[in-house]
């Protein structure tokens, strides 16, 4: 005879493995739905890059020509009406499923894209207007037409390219275009969600002196261009790094959140939120043991439920006994009787047995908390003997429980079984709805009745 059983559960090593993998194989797949989206997302602001160089020629070429002021009004004015759009398009937040994210990536593509097209179709009547004014219309066709002769004569030039070539630099308009080129790609680096407070500090110094120098000598730009150059890998292996670490806290997030049921209402965390590498990788570990805590005590629980209900218990229902609970609580009632085997699972996997009096009680309201424990002390002498004969029934039951769960993989290493007493003699009411208090009584009285018709045959 014994009182409650206390042990140490661990999986099997092939049966670890095995989960952990499948759990592995389950945040790739997500990374892989996840990387799709942000990299479609990350072409939002190459779509802005390309409506604010629009043009650029020959609107720049124009700006103090007071006639025709109306219609760059008109054009700043869509330009900016299609970069907010744009910008305004990205999910707040990433879904939580693979379908929807895959959809929402679809989606987001072509949104897109259609957001471009629509900008060309507004834009345009404007541009053409320019060219109906006279002289003006002379000088925007010649930038137009230089603008393409240039683009066409640097094909996809980078901008080390640009600057280092010294044939190229030796006209204006070529150490300009190439510091047009830092601009763009100092503000699109500037706008990622990826850049440090530090990176970000950098790059807007270069973009200042940069502008402070667009009207000055071309010696000028390009001393800023050289020591751009400087600083640019590493601040882009920065950003790069951040990414990386971050899509991976995303994937793992997601995982967490599907696996656990996010218990702990831990929302995802934006890439703002982090103040470095370090901080993601510390916080996407965190989630990750969590998970892999929570697969390996649902499997546990799991093997149990199959074991218990060979050994004539129902499945083992959560229980809850206080509003902040720290391991979990679970009943498997007999299927012919008001005793059940009270389970208690750590968050380090110790897990106690105990026989004890099942009974229900009828609550109307809403609550977290859903049963209550009571001990020996406070129960009628009838249901204490009746429970101390009990844990005799359980003492030869509990062999068989540790090796059938062996055999499904979880080995119980003994910590501490108890010596038989009246002080362990307890009662759990949970607490339940009118009607499952009826369909348990009608269950219970016909699985009796059907054991004394087989007793009696």
């Amino acid at each position: 005879m014994s009182g409650p059983k206390i042990d140490y559960a661990e999986l099997e090593r092939l049966q670890r493995e095995r989960l952990e993998r499948e759990r592995l194989e389950k945040i790739a797949k997500i990374r892989r739905a996840t990387d799709n989206y942000y990299n479609e997302v990350s072409k939002a602001e190459g779509f802005v890059i390309k409506i604010n160089n629009d043009n650029r020629d020959v609107i720049d070429s124009l700006r103090n020509e007071s006639d025709i002021q109306f219609i760059l009004d008109n054009i700043y004015k869509i330009k900016r009406k299609y970069v907010s759009m744009l910008r305004g398009s990205k999910s707040e937040k990433v879904p939580e499923d693979l379908e929807t994210i895959e959809n929402l990536t679809r989606n987001f593509s072509q949104k897109m894209s259609s957001i471009f097209e629509q900008y060309k179709a507004e834009v345009e009547p404007h541009i053409e207007e320019l060219a109906r004014f006279g002289s003006i219309g002379e000088r925007v066709a010649a930038i137009k037409n230089a603008s393409l002769y240039i683009d066409n004569q640097n094909g996809e030039y980078t901008i080390e390219e640009l600057i280092f070539n010294s044939e190229k630099l030796a006209k204006n308009e070529e150490i300009l275009k190439a510091a047009h080129m830092v601009e763009d790609e100092i503000l699109m680096n500037m706008n990622s969600d990826y850049i440090s407070e530090k990176d970000r500090a950098k790059l807007n110094l270069f973009l200042s002196e940069l502008t402070e120098f667009s009207a000055g000598s071309v010696k000028d730009i390009k001393e800023v261009l050289n020591n751009y150059l400087v600083i640019k890998n590493s601040v882009k292996k920065n950003m790069e790094n951040f990414e990386d670490a971050y899509r991976e806290y995303t994937a793992t997030y997601l995982e967490y959140s599907e696996t656990t049921g996010n218990s702990e209402n831990t929302e995802m965390l934006k890439p703002e939120q982090f103040m470095s590498v370090e901080e993601i990788e510390k916080e996407t570990e965190r989630l990750s043991r969590a998970s892999s805590t929570t697969v390996e005590q649902r499997y546990i629980k799991e093997q149990i439920d199959a074991v218990m209900e060979e050994m004539g218990y129902g499945l083992c229902n959560s229980i809850v006994f206080d509003e902040c609970p720290k391991g979990n609580h679970y009943l498997c009632d007999s299927k012919v009787s008001n005793d059940a085997i009270h389970i208690y699972i750590s968050e380090n996997n110790i897990i106690m047995m105990e026989v004890v009096e099942s009974e229900e009680e009828y609550r109307k309201d809403s609550f977290n908390v859903n049963a209550k424990l009571t001990g020996s002390a406070d129960l009628e002498e009838e249901i204490r003997e009746k429970m101390f004969d009990l844990q005799g029934q359980f003492c030869k039951m509990h062999p068989e429980i540790v090796k059938k769960l062996k055999e499904r993989g979880v080995v119980l290493n003994e910590k501490e079984h108890k010596l038989p007493s009246i002080k362990h003699s307890k009662k759990i009411k949970k607490f339940v709805s009118q009607k499952a208090i009826i369909d348990k009584n009608k269950e219970i009285s016909a699985k009796r009745n059907a054991l004394l018709e087989e007793e009696a045959k």
